[in-house]
């Protein structure tokens, strides 16, 4: 069990570019991996810090810088579904802005 444990959590990709492909590839991998332990019954729904900072230590580093700039006491109250609502919310902001994509 500690072994697939390890490897659903050792899989998650991270992303090297700060565009909206990058940022839904982050998303995608942790959404996939959080499902798949899920199914393995482990206590995911207790994890929202830890999956935050490992989202978070996953994106590119502008992404990652921009997210700590906005960072507020609000934040470090959201459970992880809230994460990625925002986290979605800034996947659309990369996709559908005007600016050009890296």
């Amino acid at each position: 069990m500690r072994i697939m444990v390890d490897s659903h959590i050792m899989s998650i990709g991270s992303s090297v570019k700060d565009t909206a492909k990058g940022i839904k590839q982050v998303l995608n991998s942790i959404l996939q991996q959080v499902g798949a332990l899920r199914a393995l019954e482990r206590p995911v729904e207790f994890w929202d810090d830890w999956l935050i900072h490992l989202t978070v230590s996953k994106l590119a580093h502008e992404t990652r810088k921009q997210w700590e700039l906005s960072w507020t006491i609000y934040h470090l109250s959201l459970l992880f579904e809230n994460f990625l609502k925002t986290a979605h919310a800034h996947w659309r902001w990369y996709r559908y802005s005007p600016l050009p994509q890296r």
